[in-house]
């Protein structure tokens, strides 16, 4: 395996683990949100459903940079993937 199809297997895999991150939380402020709310307008149905999913892609979004941090700490990862992934102006 060369550096160009590790670097695009890990973006499809990254992708898919943010996705994942996304439904996980998005689930789990639903949850808490259907506990701390359990009579509710539609209008705060649908406030909490908006705030829910916004809230779910930050979460996402900083777990998944977290957890990349982490990772590129340990693992020198120049030797795996291309130099254009790399650069700290992204992580």
């Amino acid at each position: 395996m060369n550096k160009t199809f590790n670097t695009w297997t890990f973006m499809v895999l990254a992708l898919l683990a943010n996705l994942l991150f996304l439904v996980g939380y998005f689930l789990l402020f639903t949850l808490l949100g259907g506990i701390l709310f359990p009579m509710r307008s539609e209008m705060l149905g649908n406030v909490l459903w908006l705030s829910f999913f916004l809230l779910a892609g930050g979460s996402g979004y900083i777990t998944y940079r977290l957890l990349f941090k982490i990772i590129r700490n340990t693992i020198p990862l120049e030797k795996f993937f291309d130099p254009y992934f790399l650069k700290n102006r992204w992580f």
